[in-house]
């Protein structure tokens, strides 16, 4: 009996949720056919920033009198009682590499329609130490640039911007202590690469902006007259 590749995939992933059942990253219910990573419930109700419509929004507030930022956005809001921080630590902590790249593509698709971004050149992920990556088996943040990429058309460079710090987590430290923790964090390299570009920076979750003050202040250290931009999956409230 003939089978089309498509449908047997379906059959095998139908025949796995049986010992195995898909789950919502947010509300841990069965996830319906067609649904990904994500029910559509949740996905409805994501509170999403609509910063990249929002000139002088408050994530690029978080950049004056710091380092020169063109435009900066995040998909969603979380705080720390939030289902959605659900999401945030699943993609970061428990191997959902593959949600990032996908809420990173639907962002992409976004920012897209609303024509943002279209002037950049290349996406540059915030980097993790070597050592972070090798325990963690991948970096989130270029998943989430990977997905953000492919809808903008852009190449995602992750070869030009180096973590030369292991810090620790940052979660529970106060603004100052983040700020210091990831002062001289980064290194840019191949500035061939950089000189006169636009530069999109894509992390996983905005907070202070320290890290990705360091890393847009790395950047301009090898290349003064490039531009930078700032996207990020999640903001916190």
């Amino acid at each position: 009996m003939f089978f089309n590749k498509n449908r047997l995939l379906r059959l095998c992933d139908q025949f796995l949720s049986l010992f195995y059942p898909r789950i919502c990253l947010i509300c841990e219910r069965e996830l319906l056919e067609g649904e990904q990573h994500i029910c559509l419930h949740c996905l409805s109700d994501m509170p999403k920033t609509n910063y990249h419509r929002i000139v002088d929004n408050p994530i690029e507030q978080l950049f004056y009198g710091k380092v020169r930022i063109e435009k900066a956005s995040g998909y969603f809001f979380f705080h720390q009682q939030s289902d959605y921080r659900k999401l945030i630590h699943a993609i970061k902590y428990h191997n959902e590499k593959q949600a990032g790249y996908w809420l990173g593509k639907r962002y992409g698709e976004e920012l897209k329609r609303d024509g943002c971004y279209s002037d950049i050149d290349l996406i540059v992920p915030v980097p993790l130490h070597k050592r972070k990556f090798q325990k963690r088996g991948y970096n989130q943040s270029e998943r989430i640039a990977t997905g953000i990429g492919l809808a903008l058309k852009k190449e995602v460079r992750t070869d030009l911007l180096i973590r030369t710090k292991n810090n620790k987590s940052q979660t529970h430290k106060s603004i100052y202590d983040r700020w210091l923790n990831t002062q001289q964090s980064f290194i840019a390299q191949k500035s061939e690469f950089l000189t006169g570009k636009n530069i999109l920076l894509v992390d996983d979750v905005i907070t202070t902006g320290a890290t990705l003050q360091a890393c847009a202040i790395a950047i301009k250290a090898q290349a003064p007259d490039c531009k930078i931009n700032i996207v990020s999956l999640a903001v916190t409230e």
